[in-house]
């Protein structure tokens, strides 16, 4: 089950970069975006590195998946259903330091790669 973001202002952007949604469901469309990750052909998709720190995914191993779903609805939909659903390999690497027991954490080097529309 994916982890569901609901928020206006992240729907109406969306609304905005994918206008289909708007021509299937009316400028009135509601929408929510559901967000899973999944390990992939791997045991370790978090690796710890001495000179670049936290890495989490590896897009050229395609071993953490992105599950990104969007859910629509409008004024006359009851139940929202799904409009469109992306999968993608995902990388990032975290820089993290612990001091006076607070975290700071800079994530960089971010990456998608392999995107299909499911």
């Amino acid at each position: 089950m994916p982890k569901m973001i609901r928020n206006p202002n992240l729907g109406s952007q969306l609304a905005m970069l994918f206008p289909e949604l708007k021509y299937k469901y009316g400028t009135d469309v509601k929408v929510d975006v559901g967000f899973k990750l999944q390990e992939h052909n791997t045991d370790r998709a978090i690796r710890l590195d001495k000179t670049q720190g936290i890495i989490i995914g590896d897009t050229e191993k395609g071993d953490l998946k992105v599950f990104l779903t969007l859910y629509c609805s409008n004024d006359t939909t009851v139940v929202q259903e799904l409009a469109v659903e992306f999968q993608m390999d995902f990388q990032v690497v975290v820089n993290a330091s612990f001091s006076n027991f607070v975290i700071t954490a800079q994530a960089h080097d971010e990456k998608i790669a392999n995107t299909i529309v499911v």
